[in-house]
């Protein structure tokens, strides 16, 4: 080694000397292996709150079993309207309530709910001022498949309707045809019933326990 490269090796330690000093002073000391220096974990994404559920209740909807009318009961939208408890209704007994021997004499299309202020000018008969003002009367359209069954079956369809509104909160039931005009309907003692009809006139159609 020469004497210059000598003088320098010796001016290098004298520096490196008090750095090394002054970062032990700081609390650092040197590893015998570099690292990397990791990154903290990205925060993962809050779960988003799910919507609230709508509120319901529990609401009785007539079935048939041994030509009788039978309750059973369904969740259905809180204050029902016609329609959710028609929907109900239309949607039959569930697999448990079919083992029992419980059906529906009501067809998918048989019959459709309609809002009374849409046709309530066309209903002479049974629009008074005075009954739609103090009562609740759903509207039900009834279709041609179901005035076009058998007249016993018939009469359990149009119990099973009447009662599921009444106990869903309607005061009573007025049936209308595609022409929204007003449509007698045959009851169950084999009388013709006209204008706004009650829980009352079907009831005896409901099974004696």
């Amino acid at each position: 080694m020469n004497r210059r490269t000598a003088t320098v090796l010796v001016a290098t330690i004298a520096l490196l000397v008090p750095l090394a000093t002054s970062l032990s002073g700081c609390g650092l000391r040197a590893e015998d292996q570099a690292r990397s220096i990791s990154q903290s974990p990205p925060t993962a994404p809050e779960a988003s709150t799910p919507g609230a559920q709508p509120a319901t209740v529990t609401a009785l909807v007539w079935m048939v079993r041994r030509e009788a009318l039978v309750r059973v009961f369904r969740k259905v939208p809180l204050g029902p309207s016609s329609d959710d408890l028609l929907t109900a209704l239309l949607a039959g007994p569930t697999e448990a309530e079919s083992a029992r021997g419980v059906r529906t004499a009501v067809g998918s299309t048989g019959v459709e709910a309609v809002d009374p202020k849409d046709v309530v000018d066309a209903l002479p008969t049974a629009s008074s001022t005075a009954t739609w003002a103090t009562r609740k009367i759903a509207v039900i359209r009834v279709a041609d498949e179901l005035r076009a069954l058998p007249p016993s079956q018939q009469i359990l369809a149009l119990g099973q309707v009447v009662l599921t509104q009444t106990s869903g909160g309607f005061d009573a039931v007025v049936f209308i045809d595609g022409q929204n005009r007003p449509v007698a309907v045959p009851g169950p003692g084999g009388q013709i019933l006209e204008g706004p009809i009650g829980e009352s006139d079907y009831a005896s159609l409901r099974m004696r326990v």
